[in-house]
């Protein structure tokens, strides 16, 4: 099954770019890093991350692709064959605690959270199916299904929460992939950098400092009503 190729959600499709693409487009400018945490920085831009939701079908005779997860202990599932979300609706990703572990959580875009609750809608208590695609070191990449949750109920908040067949350094780097991705596409704002961060706290402290020597010195108003108080005394 080609999973980077198009999809089609509400009637309409959309031509769709991989994150191989994305990787070549978002490689910082050349120039040594002045700090171990530049440098850092600088590599981590460089993970994409690309992310499918797919829904089981609701009768087997019906026409889908058989997936087969967690690795641990796999379970086949017959998915539609196309995905009804992918990494252009996520606006922000996050791995976040839980009891005994981490899960993960997609923030949706609008069309997204749209697509979601429909799919929710029509096939609950089926399963969710997440496929994800991240890229580990230059060239190579990971591919694993990840997650299969149950809709229980209609998911309108465009918010999707799954445990995933990911170790935690995995999680994270797959996280990070997703947001650099949501960065490129404006979905999400782009973080400031180390050396804007302190000048914004400089012109902040600045600021403040004006604030508050302004209020301690007195108004126009001010000195002329002491003025006049003092003259009266």
């Amino acid at each position: 099954m080609n999973l980077i190729s198009r999809r089609k959600v509400g009637g309409s499709s959309r031509p769709i770019n991989t994150f191989f693409r994305w990787a070549g487009l978002l490689l910082l400018a050349a120039g040594c890093a002045t700090s171990p945490t530049e440098k850092q920085a600088k590599q981590e831009a460089k993970d994409m991350s690309a992310v499918r939701l797919f829904t089981e079908v609701r009768d087997e005779s019906m026409a889908g692709s058989e997936v087969s997860l967690p690795r641990s202990s796999p379970v086949t599932i017959k998915i539609d064959r196309e995905p009804f979300a992918d990494e252009r609706d996520v606006v922000r990703a996050d791995v976040i605690s839980t009891v005994g572990g981490f899960s993960i959580r997609l923030e949706l875009t609008t069309h997204g959270r749209m697509a979601l609750e429909q799919a929710s809608v029509s096939h609950a208590g089926l399963r969710l199916v997440a496929f994800g695609q991240w890229t580990v070191g230059k060239e190579d990449s990971v591919q694993r299904w990840l997650a299969a949750p149950v809709m229980k109920a209609a998911l309108r908040a465009g918010v999707v929460v799954f445990t995933p067949d990911l170790s935690p350094e995995e999680a994270d780097r797959f996280v990070r992939g997703l947001n650099n991705v949501a960065i490129k596409l404006e979905n999400q704002a782009k973080p400031k950098k180390p050396k804007e961060v302190e000048a914004d706290k400089k012109k902040t402290e600045k600021q403040k400092k004006k604030e508050e020597a302004k209020k301690e010195k007195p108004s126009a108003a001010q000195e002329v009503i002491k003025d006049f108080e003092n003259r009266r005394q």
